[in-house]
């Protein structure tokens, strides 16, 4: 028959493997009632609320909602995901880019949003859609021209033109010259942070 640990024994080995946390472990322990002279009386209900209130106390003095979690842990998302909307609908632009479909559709779907919402988080950050479609499309196109290879029909493709002549205008309007000027290095596409 298996028996559950004490809960004597799971605070002690909740704090070692605290340990390397930047964080006063006994005060916060504390805190949270989880004192290992008083274990000895606690029920299994007493100690998940008591380990919660230790969670709570933990999360309000680090910021971090999955504090203890490894860095490299899978089911830490923001170790995946960029911490503002407009780096995620960038990142999303660019997975998107190409494949048809209306691509504000598909990136609010990306991010699990709705339009609105996505619309909405933009404004707030002092951007828009277009703007971040446009410079996306804008360093993709530079990036493809100063590497050269890739025939232009393809790279408008790519970047969800029609067709050449609109990567042709939108190049005049990005870098004052022709993707042909920039692809034969006859003229410079500066990069996304020299503006």
């Amino acid at each position: 028959m298996h028996t559950l640990p004490s809960p004597l024994h799971v605070v002690r080995v909740l704090k070692l493997s605290m340990a390397r946390l930047d964080l006063n472990l006994e005060a916060l322990f504390l805190a949270a009632g989880l004192d290992e002279h008083e274990l000895q009386a606690c029920d299994e209900q007493s100690l998940s609320d008591r380990l919660s209130a230790l969670w709570s106390l933990m999360v309000a003095r680090t910021g971090d909602p999955l504090i203890g979690l490894p860095p490299d842990d899978p089911c830490r998302p923001e170790a995946e995901l960029p911490v503002s909307m407009s780096a995620r609908v960038l990142q999303a632009l660019t997975q998107a880019l190409g494949d048809g479909g209306p691509l504000r559709q598909v990136v609010a779907a990306r991010l699990f949003v709705s339009e609105r919402t996505l619309q909405r988080h933009l404004a707030m950050e002092g951007t828009s859609f277009k703007a971040l479609l446009d410079a996306t499309r804008r360093e993709l196109a530079r990036q493809a021209l100063v590497a050269g290879g890739l025939p232009l029909k393809r790279l408008c493709g790519r970047l969800g033109f029609s067709d050449p002549s609109v990567l042709h205008r939108a190049c005049r309007r990005w870098f004052g010259a022709t993707p042909c000027e920039l692809a034969s290095g006859r003229r410079q596409a500066p990069p996304a942070e020299a503006e």
